[in-house]
């Protein structure tokens, strides 16, 4: 049983040395700190960590910020993504990685609605079966139309040749007989 330790950072517990948190134990007897992530650890590595400080969380001995959040690295604290975002690397709209299912990410790393759909990506709604891009749920708000279509004023009309199919909003060739 120890009387005393090595390291100055340990103490005597139970007849043996501990180290001080965020700090542990090598084989020689010294104690090293932990990751700046761990508040508790095995091994000095980020992926050693027992239990995270501040409100990460731990997964497989690395801590890390659940879905939702990204890792602020100055004060290592996960804060909310963008309300646009599923995950992300930032607090900023064009900071996203992934995106709510209505939607997908843009090459700036933004999320835009799906299309045939418009509004904010994660309360996406649908544009006029007619439309292909829209700015709002009316016939005449289309920006872009379907295949086979063309666009006036807002709204889409088939092309000659075509007529609208009632459930899709596709323009599709109308019967050989007409």
């Amino acid at each position: 049983a120890c009387g005393s330790c090595k390291s100055p950072l340990a103490s005597v517990t139970a007849g043996q040395c501990i180290c001080a948190a965020p700090n542990v134990m090598l084989g020689t007897g010294d104690c090293i700190t932990c990751s700046t992530f761990c508040s508790s650890c095995f091994g000095t590595s980020n992926t050693q960590c027992s239990t995270c400080r501040n409100n990460l969380q731990i997964s497989g001995g690395v801590c890390g910020c659940s879905a939702g959040n990204y890792l602020n690295t100055g004060s290592n604290t996960c804060n909310t993504c963008h309300s646009t975002c599923s995950t992300c690397n930032g607090a900023a709209s064009n900071n996203c990685l992934s995106c709510p299912g209505d939607s997908y990410l843009l090459s700036n790393f933004a999320c835009s609605c799906n299309f045939g759909k418009f509004g904010t990506p994660g309360a996406c709604q649908n544009c006029d079966n007619s439309c292909f891009t829209c700015s709002g749920t009316a016939t005449n708000a289309c920006l872009t139309c379907k295949p086979n279509a063309s666009w006036s004023g807002g709204s889409c009309t088939c092309n000659s040749g075509y007529v609208r199919d009632t459930t899709t909003g596709d323009c599709v060739r109308c019967h050989f007989s007409c």
